[in-house]
C-alpha cells in the first residue's frame, strides 16, 4: 500500500496549498502561498515534519496571520489529524467546515475526509452517508486520484456493511491498473469466500492483477500483492479439495517472497491430502531448514513427523518428532531469554527501520527514519519472531506515537535550555543597561542644563534687539564697555566743571577731546557690529547644540527606562514560561513512560504467546514420540 499513501494526503494539497477557491472566478488565482506563516506550515509538511506543521499552524490561528487561504488550512489540519488517528479531533474540524459558509471545493474535500474519519471508526453507515455527498465530478477536477481512493473508500464501505453488491458497483470507475481497484477487488473476493461462495471468490481472484509498477514505484508492492493472491488462491482450493490446483498456486509464490514460508507448507499440505508424500516432506525440509521462529516453520517440524506417518516410517516419523522436540526446547531457551531481558533498548534493537540495516537506526528520532505521509514508520523485524506485532495496526500506532512523543520531547527541552539561555541574555543585558542610565545620568548632570538654558534665552534676546536696531553696541567688548565708562564719567567730570568758574574756560577743550573719543569708539562699534554679531550667533548655536544634547540624551535615558521595563515583561514571560515548559515536559515524560511500558508489553505478550504455542508444538511431539516409541518397542512399528 505504500504506493497508495504516498498518494492520499498530498491530495489535500491540491487545493490548500493555494488556496485557490478562495478567489472568485474573475480575480487571479495566486501561484504561491501568499501568508508566510501558512508558507512555514507547507514547508514543514512536505519534509514529513507533520507535528512542526501542525504547530506553525496552530501559532498562525493565534496570531491569525494566515488569512489568504479561506479554509484550506483546515482542511490540511483536519487531514493530518485524522493521519495521527485522532480521529475525534479531526471530525469536529470537519463537521465545523460543513455548518460554516466554505467553498464548494472545501465542503467536497469536508465530507470526503469526514467520511474518512466515519471509515476509520468503523462507522460504515455514517462513512457511507458522507460519501454519498461527494460531488464526484467536482472531485475529479480538484483531483482524479483522490477520485480513486473515493470509489475504494465507497467500496470497503459497501463491504464493512456487508453489501457485495454495491461494493461490486464501485469497481466499474477504477482504471484496470489501479492499485485501488487491486486491493478491492481482493478484499470483495475474500468477502465472498467468508459468504461461503468459494466458485466466485476463484473467479474474482482470477481476475485481479497487481498493476504493473511504474518507475517511481517500488516493485515490491507488485510482486508482494502477486503473491499474496496466489497464496490466497491456493488456500481456496484446497478448501475445495483440488489439492493440484493448490499446488499449481502455491509453486507461484517467490521463494524470497514474505509469503514463502505459508506458500511451502501450503504446498506440503496438499501435497500430503493429495497422496504426494515425497513432494510433501521435500517441502517441510525446505521450510523447516530455515532459522527462523515463525509458526509455520515451528509447526513444519512436527508435520515431518505426521507425513513419515502416513507413509508408514515410524522409525523416520520418531526421528522427526525427536528432531522437533530439540527445535522446540531450543526456540523455548531462546524465547525465555528473550522475555527475561526485554527492555526498551533490546526492542528497539531488533527493528529496523528506514529500510536500511546498514544504518543500523535504534534511535526513534533519528532523522533518517522514513516515514509515509500518514506519519506510519519504515520500520521491519530484524528476527521473526516480532514479524506478527509489527504487522499489528495497534503496534504501528504506538510506535508512532512514541516517536512524535520523542520529537515532542526534544522540543520540549531544547526550549527549556532557551529558557536558561534567556536568563542569562536577560541577566547581562540589564547590567550593561543599568550601567549606560548611570554614565548618561552622571553626563546630563555635568550640563547644568538650566544654567544653558537662561544664558541661551538672555543671548537670543540680546541677538534679535541688536539686530534689530542695527546697533553695534548690542556687542561691545570687555575693552569697550570699559572705553565707553571713561567716556561717560569724562562727560560727568565737564558737566562739574562748567559749574567751577576756575574750570569753565577749559570746558571747550575737554568737550573736544570727549566728542573725538566718543567718535572713535562708535566708528569702531560700526565697523566691527557685522563680525560681532556673527559670533553672537555662533555662541547661540553652540548654546542650542549643548541644550539639543542634554534632550537627546534624556529621550535616551528615558529609552534605556522603557527597555528596563520591557526587559522586565520579557523576564516575567520568561520565568513564567518555565513552569509551563517543566509541567509538559513532565507530561510529555509521563506519556513517553506509558508508550514505551505499552510497546514492551505487546512485545512481551507476543513472545508469551509464541512461547504458549510452541509448548503445544512441544508437547503434541512428545506425545507423538512417546507413542511410537512404545509401538516400536512393542514390535508393532513399521520398517525403514
Amino acid at each position: 500500500m505504500k504506493r497508495i499513501l504516498r498518494k492520499t494526503i498530498p491530495s489535500l494539497l491540491v487545493l490548500a496549498s493555494l488556496g485557490q477557491s478562495v478567489f472568485a472566478a474573475d480575480e487571479k488565482k495566486p501561484e504561491r502561498a501568499l501568508d508566510l506563516q501558512y508558507g512555514k506550515v507547507l514547508f514543514e509538511f512536505y519534509q514529513q515534519r507533520y507535528y512542526g506543521a501542525l504547530t506553525d499552524l496552530s501559532i498562525g490561528e493565534l496570531r491569525n496571520n494566515i488569512i489568504h487561504h479561506g479554509d484550506h488550512p483546515q482542511v490540511l489540519k483536519g487531514g493530518m489529524l485524522l493521519s495521527y488517528g485522532m480521529v475525534d479531533e479531526a471530525k469536529r474540524i470537519f463537521e465545523s467546515l460543513l455548518e460554516g459558509k466554505v467553498t464548494p471545493e472545501v465542503r467536497n474535500q469536508a465530507w470526503f475526509y469526514l467520511g474518512k474519519v466515519y471509515y476509520q471508526m468503523r462507522k460504515w453507515e455514517n462513512a457511507k452517508f458522507s460519501f454519498q455527498r461527494v460531488d464526484r465530478e467536482l472531485l475529479e477536477d480538484s483531483d482524479s486520484e483522490l477520485l480513486e481512493e473515493y470509489f475504494y473508500l465507497q467500496g470497503q464501505t459497501a463491504l464493512g456493511l456487508e453489501d457485495l453488491k454495491a461494493a461490486e458497483a464501485f469497481l466499474q470507475p477504477l482504471p484496470k491498473d489501479s492499485y485501488w481497484r487491486a486491493y478491492l477487488e481482493y478484499n470483495l473476493a475474500l468477502n465472498q469466500r467468508k459468504a461461503g461462495d468459494l466458485d466466485a471468490a476463484l473467479r474474482r481472484l482470477a481476475r485481479v492483477s497487481a498493476p504493473t509498477p511504474q518507475e517511481e514505484d517500488d516493485p515490491n508492492e507488485f510482486y508482494a500483492l502477486r503473491d499474496r493472491i496466489s497464496l490466497t488462491t491456493g488456500v481456496l482450493r484446497m478448501e475445495q479439495n483440488d489439492y493440484a490446483g493448490a499446488m499449481t498456486e502455491f509453486r507461484k509464490v517467490r521463494i524470497n517472497g514474505p509469503w514463502s514460508d505459508q506458500a511451502l507448507f501450503g504446498y506440503a499440505l496438499a501435497a500430503s491430502n493429495s497422496g504426494e508424500f515425497g513432494l510433501a516432506i521435500q517441502s517441510l525440509q525446505t521450510l523447516s531448514s530455515k532459522q527462523a521462529a515463525n509458526p509455520i516453520i515451528q509447526e513444519s517440524h512436527f508435520a515431518i513427523g505426521y507425513v513419515y506417518e502416513q507413509l508408514g516410517q515410524k522409525v523416520k516419523a520418531l526421528n522427526a518428532y525427536a528432531n522437533a522436540v530439540t527445535q522446540y526446547q531450543e526456540s523455548l531457551r531462546l524465547l525465555e531469554t528473550n522475555i527475561a531481558e526485554l527492555d526498551e533498548d533490546r526492542l528497539f534493537d531488533s527493528l529496523e527501520f528506514g529500510g536500511n540495516p546498514e544504518l543500523h537506526i535504534t534511535r526513534l528520532d533519528d532523522d533518517n527514519i522514513r516515514v509515509d505521509e500518514y506519519g506510519r514508520l519504515d520500520v521491519r523485524p530484524a528476527t521473526y519472531s516480532l514479524a506478527h506485532l509489527v504487522a499489528q495496526e495497534e503496534f504501528q500506532r504506538v510506535l508512532k506515537e512514541l516517536r512524535e512523543l520523542t520529537l515532542l520531547q526534544n522540543t520540549l527541552n531544547e526550549w527549556l535550555r532557551k529558557v536558561d539561555n534567556f536568563d542569562v541574555m536577560i541577566d547581562t543585558r540589564k547590567i550593561a543597561r543599568e550601567e549606560r542610565i548611570r554614565e548618561t545620568r552622571e553626563k546630563m548632570a555635568s550640563l547644568d542644563a538650566d544654567r544653558i538654558r537662561a544664558e541661551r534665552d538672555a543671548l537670543a534676546q540680546v541677538i534679535a534687539e541688536g539686530e534689530a536696531a542695527g546697533d553695534g553696541a548690542y556687542f561691545l567688548t570687555e575693552d569697550q564697555l570699559g572705553y565707553k565708562a571713561i567716556i561717560e564719567r569724562s562727560r560727568r567730570t565737564i558737566e562739574l566743571m562748567r559749574q567751577d568758574p576756575d574750570w569753565v574756560e577749559d570746558v571747550p577743550e575737554y568737550e573736544e577731546k570727549l566728542r573725538r573719543m566718543e567718535g572713535f569708539l562708535n566708528w569702531t562699534v560700526s565697523e566691527e557690529f557685522p563680525e560681532r554679531l556673527w559670533g553672537a550667533k555662533q555662541e547661540l548655536a553652540a548654546l542650542d547644540t549643548a541644550l539639543k544634547e542634554y534632550s537627546l540624551r534624556s529621550v535616551r535615558i528615558n529609552n534605556l527606562i522603557a527597555k528596563s521595563e520591557q526587559l522586565e515583561t520579557l523576564e516575567q514571560r520568561v520565568d513564567s514560561a518555565k513552569p509551563r515548559l517543566q509541567e509538559l515536559s513532565d507530561q510529555v515524560r509521563r506519556a513517553l513512560t506509558r508508550a514505551k511500558t505499552t510497546v514492551s508489553d505487546m512485545a512481551r505478550d507476543e513472545l508469551l504467546r509464541q512461547r504458549d504455542q510452541v509448548n503445544y508444538y512441544m508437547t503434541s511431539a512428545k506425545l507423538a514420540r512417546t507413542r511410537l516409541s512404545d509401538e516400536l518397542l512393542d514390535g508393532e512399528g513399521g520398517g525403514l
